[in-house]
């Protein structure tokens, strides 16, 4: 017991996380996963040769529609591509919308949140009152009008005129953006509860007494306590984000296929 006293709140946390067996299966589980994706461009360009040629995510051959085997482990699609190496290809483009797009949110939504509940008052109403507005829009179609507007923009820009990459990439920061932009209204409502229940408590009667300001007392005192409860929301963030990204792509707004292959 002695012992546990000494240890930080997130080592303690650390501990019980490490004792919680589904918790380390899934955490192991995740990483693997993310090896395997993170690994598996790297894996083709130093195999390369045959290698190379009968797992590119965009390699074409003459077996159409193969069945699971030793050489194509998922088979292959219409045009003889390896569906393993594409599965792959397409989590990539998932990860890496569903990361930025979680950022954006946490960023945009701690903010969001802290300042309201620590301000409180007329400011406080304010801030929540443009949430309870941007709540009554229909989600995807707010991002649907996001990414058509812009994009048309980005479109008649001289950048995306002069290289097509630049386009692609200004498209999927667009679509970041667009995603994040939605998803953090939720967080915000969580942190201002949660700020509202910490700005009260002694610690920060304490800060504040001996002089220190308001962005130091949320950036010192209040952001890392509600910080494990930002970290779990935007974990379940992430997941939505990706279907976000995967509808708007069905409907040709999301991440092009010139672009991933351009990206890789």
């Amino acid at each position: 017991m002695s012992e546990l006293q000494h240890l930080s709140p997130g080592q303690r946390a650390w501990r019980r996380f490490q004792k919680n067996r589904p918790a380390m299966l899934s955490a192991w589980y995740l990483v693997l996963l993310l090896a395997v994706i993170v690994g598996w461009p790297l894996l083709l360009k130093i195999c390369g040769g045959d290698f190379a040629r009968m797992h590119g995510p965009d390699e074409l051959s003459d077996a159409q529609f193969a069945p699971p085997s030793f050489q194509h482990w998922f088979g292959t699609d219409l045009h003889g591509r390896d569906l393993f190496s594409r599965v792959i290809s397409g989590a990539q483009i998932s990860l890496i919308v569903g990361i930025f797009g979680a950022a954006v949110s946490l960023v945009i939504g701690v903010s969001w949140g802290a300042i309201a509940g620590y301000a409180g008052g007329r400011l406080d109403a304010t801030l929540m009152r443009i949430v309870d507005i941007l709540y009554s829009l229909p989600t995807i179609v707010f991002v649907i009008v996001i990414v058509t507007t812009f994009g048309e923009m980005l479109k008649q820009s001289e950048i995306v005129r002069h290289s097509a990459a630049a386009g692609g990439v200004l498209r999927i920061a667009l679509l970041f953006v667009g995603l994040g932009a939605v998803s953090w209204l939720t967080m915000a409502r969580i942190i201002r509860g949660q700020v509202l229940s910490l700005r009260s408590r002694a610690f920060v009667e304490a800060s504040r007494t001996l002089g220190a300001g308001t962005p130091r007392i949320l950036l010192r005192h209040i952001i890392p306590n509600i910080f494990g409860v930002a970290i779990t929301y935007t974990a379940l963030t992430l997941p939505a984000i990706i279907l976000y990204e995967s509808f708007l792509s069905f409907l040709a707004l999301g991440c092009s296929p010139r672009w991933q292959a351009g990206a890789r």
